[in-house]
């Protein structure tokens, strides 16, 4: 990164992220991605947000729903500037905690092309169930946060749909497990073949019907 007391710039994507998300930056943010030759404007540090990711289309906010309940949706805020979405903490007091089901979480959504946070308490999470249901343009998502230790149900149509996926960030090695079925299973249910899973530092592709670290 080349610091500059007009502008930062950044030699790659991931520079630039790596340094958002840190507490260096002041808000509102101006900086110059060289890797995708575009200038961002970030108005909020996405450190105060509970959900975070972007969009193709800035009119149309997503929801996402929590303890697979209709009166615990929560419709995102919207950055007209980057085609962001943010949900923050104070967005949540309608959610009832801890949580136990992210069935549902977010469906019927082909806006939706990143999710870069969740930051949500998932211990208590039994059920994923249509996680991210027909999310068809939807192409990184983090899943850092998620430890599904109470994880006792299927992971049916956890991925239905998502078939543009080509990153997944994992930490938790029960959230990988359940995501690919003990890294043997691919589909609707568990991550697509399409995707690229990283875990602490190690990356999996599906090859030979099994998802195999890449060394």
């Amino acid at each position: 990164m080349a610091r500059s007391k007009y502008i930062n710039t950044f030699n790659t994507t991931s520079d630039y992220d790596a340094y958002i998300d840190s507490a260096l930056p002041e808000f509102p943010n101006v900086a110059l991605d060289k890797q995708e030759n575009k200038l961002k404007i970030q108005r909020t540090s996405p450190n105060s947000h509970v959900i975070y990711g972007t969009l193709t289309n800035p009119n149309t906010p997503p929801t996402f729903k929590f303890n697979n309940n209709n009166n615990q949706k929560v419709t995102a805020h919207v950055d007209l500037l980057d085609n962001t979405f943010y949900i923050d903490a104070s967005d949540m007091s309608g959610v009832t905690t801890p949580i136990t089901s992210l069935g549902n979480f977010l469906t019927a959504d082909n806006n939706v092309t990143s999710i870069k946070k969740i930051k949500l308490d998932t211990t208590h999470v039994t059920s994923i169930s249509g996680l991210f249901y027909v999310t068809e343009n939807l192409t990184s998502i983090d899943l850092t946060s998620f430890n599904l230790s109470s994880f006792t149900g299927s992971p049916d149509s956890t991925f239905y749909r998502s078939n543009s996926l080509t990153d997944v960030y994992v930490s938790y090695e029960n959230t990988l497990n359940i995501i690919t079925n003990n890294l043997s299973s691919q589909g609707n249910s568990y991550v697509p073949s399409s995707a690229t899973i990283h875990y602490n530092g190690t990356d999996y592709k599906w090859q030979n019907n099994a998802w195999t670290p890449q060394s």
